[in-house]
């Protein structure tokens, strides 16, 4: 399939997976209010977290695998390590949400007595173990189609059950629909597996060597450093503007980041299902180079449009998305727009370097994030006060992509 049509695709299913999660949020604000959606906004941070670990953190080192081998046989190996490291590690989390429930519900929603959602999410986080494996599977035979269809019927069904929730159950339900949204993906790509499984690639494989899970393992290392990174910073951000200048203003930066997610979404659908498997393929120096420029800077001219549009109208945007209790994040817009603009170019860095087999660059640039936000919030509050986070966002990012360049361009001595 042709850029283009690729392009059209993932665009077309990251259009749609954005709406919905546009439409989530006008509903969360329409009936929570800022301080309410600040306060979700924690869950909605951890249960990404545990998403990412149901899945052992393989998926990104699943697909450089099954990109890099093309005999079948090697590739269901590959696939077998990567369930049996599925299945272990999503024991684990399931255990320890089980057993912390409480202490998990007092930290993170102040609230004990919603333990059971951390219950819920023990097993709701299972399917989404299946669905990152699902995506490595048809992402390494290219099969957009696939990836498309899964994408689209799990953000709309996933958009209906969250909806009946709110609205039956207000918080509550919200926060029932937080927990179970990622899952009704998993839900989906089970039966897409079954049905556009390659040949030979219908049934679960189990059979892998040590070899291949410890090599799968380093990649899992990395991703799950990445995944935590970020969120568990952002948390750690959020607790602290909840307790210097209230939930309110916890709601206006969570409004930001949401809208920030919904444009992110479709660089991570393209690096993870398209950027990663083609660099994989050709790790040579000069053919990086050049898919690196094929990729980044139509990629770049896109966001910058993107974002002058969403700028220029960003107070009816706001009114359109959230209400007019949301106005005053306003001036979170360009600060945040900045720094995802860097964090474009650094992620294509770091992909590239996943693929180069590296592991302590992407480990670094991810660690880096999480304390360069923390760090820069807290340095930065006196002269930005509840608007350093944003701002924390441009620094981290443009020195990261700055460090990011010069290793690139050192690489090829």
């Amino acid at each position: 399939m042709n850029p283009f049509k690729v392009y059209l695709y993932f665009g077309a299913s990251t259009l749609i997976k954005a709406a919905s999660g546009l439409v989530i949020i006008k509903l969360l604000a329409l009936n929570l209010g800022p301080e309410q959606f600040g306060l979700l906004g924690q869950m909605f941070a951890f249960v990404a977290i545990v998403s990412m670990f149901s899945g052992g953190g393989v998926t990104n080192g699943l697909i450089r695998e099954l990109s890099a081998n093309l005999d079948i046989e090697t590739r269901k190996r590959k696939i077998g390590a990567a369930v049996r490291i599925s299945v272990a590690v999503s024991g684990v989390v399931s255990f320890f949400l089980i057993f912390s429930s409480k202490y998990l519900a007092t930290e993170i929603l102040q609230r004990p007595d919603l333990y059971w959602a951390f219950l819920l999410l023990a097993v709701s986080h299972w399917f989404v173990g299946f669905n990152n494996l699902s995506q490595a599977l048809f992402s390494s035979f290219h099969d957009v189609n696939s990836l498309v269809a899964t994408n689209i019927v799990g953000a709309l069904a996933g958009l209906l059950l969250f909806s009946i929730l709110l609205l039956k159950f207000e918080f509550v339900g919200a926060l029932t629909g937080a927990v179970c949204l990622p899952a009704i993906s998993g839900l989906v790509a089970f039966f897409v597996w079954k049905y556009r499984a390659p040949s030979g690639f219908d049934k679960i494989a189990w059979q892998g060597s040590w070899e291949d899970i410890n090599q799968l393992l380093s990649y899992s290392f990395v991703m799950l450093v990445a995944v935590v990174a970020v969120p568990l910073s952002q948390m750690v951000v959020r607790d602290n503007m909840g307790t210097e200048y209230g939930w309110a203003t916890v709601g206006y930066w969570q409004g930001i980041l949401k809208i920030s997610d919904v444009y992110m979404q479709f660089l991570g659908v393209l690096l993870a299902n398209y950027f990663l498997p083609r660099v994989s393929a050709d790790i040579h120096y000069m053919g990086v180079v050049k898919e690196l420029k094929k990729f980044l800077f139509p990629l770049w001219g896109f966001f910058f449009l993107a974002f002058l549009s969403v700028y220029l109208i960003r107070d009816e945007l706001i009114i359109l998305l959230f209400s007019t209790d949301f106005l005053p994040m306003r001036d979170y817009f360009f600060p945040q727009m900045l720094g995802d603009f860097f964090r474009v170019a650094t992620s294509c860095f770091v992909y590239i370097a996943l693929a180069k087999g590296e592991k302590i660059l992407p480990i670094g640039a991810e660690i880096f994030q999480g304390l360069g936000i923390v760090f820069f919030s807290y340095s930065l509050s006196s002269v930005f006060h509840h608007h350093s986070p944003v701002y924390a966002n441009v620094v981290t990012y443009g020195l990261l992509l700055i460090a990011l360049f010069c290793f690139f361009v050192k690489s090829k001595k």
